[in-house]
This record gives C-alpha cells, structure tokens and sequence, in this order.
C-alpha cells in the first residue's frame, strides 16, 4: 500500500514537471543541459545583477573568477578586507592598508572571532604623488597570489601578495613610496638615510625595504618616504624584532613572486601536489 501510494506521488510529480516546462518553453530555451544536469542563462527574479563594471586591467583575459578569496577586487570599487594570512590587506581609496589580525583573533567555545583592519590597518602603502586614486584593480592573479593596481593617469603602485607570504612586493611609478604607520613606530633597526629598517607598530614587528642604495626619510616620525629612481620596494611582516631575523627577511626582499602554481596526481592511492612559483629579481 505504501508503494503504491509512493508511486502514485512520483508519477504526479513528474506530469507536474513535465506540463511545467512544456507550458513555459522559456525554461528549456534558457537553460543549458550537462550530463544529467542542467544550469539557466537567465538570472533569478530574486537574485541581484552582476556589477556592470568589472575592476580588473587590460592584461586580465577571459573570465574572472568570482569565488576566490580576493574576488571583492573586482567587483567593488575598493575591496573589502582580505585575509591572505598571516597579513590582513584592505584596498582603498589612498592606497594599500597591512595589518597582522593574529593577535586579535581569539577561541572561546566553538567559534572563533576577529576583526577587519579598516583603511589604516597597522600602516598604509601610499604613493607620493595621488592623494587618492579612482579606484583598484587587480592586475594579475596566479593559483595563490594577485597584484592590485593603484592607477591615476601616468602614476601607480602596484602590490603583489598572496597565501602564506609574509611578503608584499610593490612596484611604483611617477612617485615614490610613503608608508603612514597607525602611530610613530618603534625603530629597532635602521637610521635615517638607510634602505632597511625594523620596526613595530601596535605591537607588530615590520622589515621595510627600500630598492638598494635608496634612502628613507622621516625615521624620527609616522610617515616615511622612500627616496629612489628604481621603483620597487617591499614590505614585510617579522615573527621577532631581531636584527638576525631582519638580515634573513631582507635576502629575499627583492625576490619578488611573479606567478605561482600547484597540480595534484593521485598516483597508487597517493595524492601527490607540487607547488611551484616564480620569482623576478
């Protein structure tokens, strides 16, 4: 009785199903079929439009992915916070904002809670010469890394970043770098006039690295401007405050990640995966 009564509901269902689509062809003619799946060409009643501008440069082909950890990039004028990890980054208006958040995350339960960064972070990446730039967008991407373009008219910095990197490799034009720390850091190592220096800001330790034989003014202060014709620079986040560690951040400061990529072989019951980056010095 009770299969029966189950067949006479499948059987419902599927002349229900049947009139519906044959009753509104839209459904079918809308729809693309794969395997024994299908997916629509029209967008939901309830789903909102995409965004009609797309923030990405003219090097970035074919479709952008729209489910990645920085996908905010492009589809809002700013981002909003990204977390590559260990470095909290947020994209806006004057430049690029970095902040560590480890030491604000905590564990209480079966949750754990942290906050974003804002448009300050623990200090600002800024260009020189723009106050305030149109918008960002990301000029490359890579498995694990993205570059985000700052550009107004013939000036621009471009940052490079990604998953497990301490490291935010920059490149500027039409200006020189200026780092806005939240307050006046502490200097552990460097003097004014020098292209390295040490430093903690909110209790964060940063190495700050000038191209070689650039000069940094404003040591005594919260702004430090980088004085060079090279145009790159970069920036990173210390596990200590110790000049040793600060030596060994700065042999690949300059080491800047230009694409990276990772591929999986499952191989007699093993799952084989081997990463691979490139670097531009």
């Amino acid at each position: 009785m009770v299969q029966q009564a189950l067949q006479i509901i499948l059987s419902s269902l599927f002349i229900t199903l049947s009139l519906t689509v044959c009753l509104n062809p839209s459904l079918k003619a809308d729809s693309v079929k794969v395997g024994i799946g299908s997916y629509s060409l029209v967008r939901p009643p309830d789903c909102d439009p995409l965004p009609e501008t797309i923030f990405s440069t003219s090097f970035i082909k074919g479709a952008t992915p729209t489910n990645q950890w920085w996908s905010s990039l492009v589809w809002e004028k700013y981002s909003q916070n990204l977390f590559p990890h260990p470095l909290a980054i947020n994209c806006n208006q004057r430049g690029l904002a970095l902040a560590y958040p480890g030491s604000g995350i905590v564990g209480a339960g079966g949750h754990i809670m942290g906050g974003g960064i804002g448009e300050t972070g623990d200090f600002l990446v800024l260009h020189s010469n723009v106050a305030e730039f149109p918008d960002t967008r990301l000029a490359d991407y890579s498995d694990w890394f993205i570059t985000a373009e700052f550009r107004k008219e013939e000036s621009f910095l471009r940052s490079t970043f990604g998953h497990g990197s301490p490291y935010v490799f920059n490149r500027i034009g039409g200006g020189n770098p200026v780092l806005k720390f939240a307050h006046k850091p502490i200097v552990w190592s460097g003097e004014e006039g020098d292209s390295i220096f040490g430093i903690t800001v909110r209790g964060n330790h940063y190495g700050v690295f000038g191209a070689n034989g650039s000069s940094w003014t404003g040591s005594k202060t919260n702004i430090f401007i980088n004085k060079s014709s090279k145009g790159y620079f970069t920036v990173a986040l210390l596990p200590d405050a110790k000049e040793a560690t600060l030596a060994r951040f700065a042999e690949c400061a300059h080491h800047h990640v230009v694409d990276t990529h990772f591929s999986s072989k499952p191989i007699n019951g093993q799952l084989t995966t081997k990463y691979r980056f490139e670097i531009e010095a």
